[in-house]
């Protein structure tokens, strides 16, 4: 029986649309997790030969990044075998054994069921990454207007993520999120105040209220994201010559496009919580970012 999909067919990764499919399960949570679903998703298509395509319902990926280039087409994902992840925020090595069709006689379609949290997925296939995740036009010119308008042109531009909101919650502080403090902050701000001397921190949150009254600096700019919407905010950290982030993969991928120096708070998840059971900081963590405390 076929089973046939609306989908994108990723044309800037591959032009050889013959090899098998390679295909995402309906997608999970917002928009962090759903760009590690779709860079794992390109990495591990371009590492083992298949055709990687996204399925055009369940993703809300077209309403921050450019997708235009990519083609719309009906797929038929027939004879199709799901991978299941195992645990979340670690480098999955049972996909080697699911994926590789190399002594297969007939090549199968396979559909990716996860989250894929971790890099190392996609690390080899970075570059391509980064150009499949080029901003909107509008969104990408609002933030460039802002920053002219607030950031001096000579200035070091630091972006600081802070995660709050449903990270304060019981359910949350149960598994092991947590959100960072004031102390945190300030000890990452000094790390880039000992590195350079004309510096604007660009704040971006979901509580830009509590950050407005905790972070502070006598001696640097500070400014604050006037955006409502997460596409503008990851747009801005961007184009923030480095990062400080705190807790979760929206400021995780706002740290990794910027591509300069990264200090993360390395508290989590909490030690002994439910997270902390199967969390792989090295996996999720590239090396060469900073964590802190």
């Amino acid at each position: 029986m076929q089973k046939v999909i609306n989908a994108w067919i990723l044309s800037k990764v591959t032009t050889n649309f013959s090899k098998p499919f390679l295909t995402l399960s309906p997608s999970r949570g917002r928009l962090g997790n759903q760009m590690f679903q779709m860079a794992s998703l390109v990495g591990i298509a371009l590492k083992y030969n298949y055709t990687p395509v996204i399925s055009s319902e369940g993703f809300d990926l077209s309403s921050v990044f450019d997708l235009t280039s990519l083609e719309q087409v009906s797929v038929d994902i027939s004879n199709n075998k799901l991978f299941k992840e195992g645990d979340l925020s670690q480098y999955d090595r049972d996909i080697t054994k699911y994926v590789d069709t190399s002594e297969l006689i007939v090549p199968m379609n396979r559909t990716l069921d996860g989250y894929f949290q971790s890099y190392k997925h996609f690390n080899h296939s970075s570059r391509i990454v980064r150009q499949l995740l080029t901003f909107n036009k509008d969104i990408l010119q609002e933030t460039k207007v802002f920053l002219e308008n607030h950031v001096a042109s000579n200035t070091i531009k630091i972006g600081i993520h802070v995660r709050r909101g449903d990270f304060l919650s019981d359910y949350h502080r149960r598994l092991g999120r947590l959100s960072v403090d004031a102390d945190f902050i300030n000890r990452a701000m000094e790390i880039f105040k000992q590195r350079f001397t004309d510096i604007t921190f660009v704040v971006l949150s979901n509580d830009i209220v509590w950050c407005k009254k905790y972070i502070t600096d006598e001696r640097n700019n500070v400014v604050f994201s006037p955006f409502p919407s997460p596409g503008h905010d990851l747009a801005l950290m961007s184009q923030c010559d480095h990062v400080i982030i705190s807790v979760g993969t929206f400021g995780w991928w706002g740290g990794w496009l910027a591509g300069g120096t990264v200090v993360y708070y390395s508290g989590y998840p909490v030690p002994g919580s439910d997270i902390d059971k199967y969390f792989v900081k090295a996996d999720y963590n590239p090396p060469e970012w900073i964590g802190i405390t």
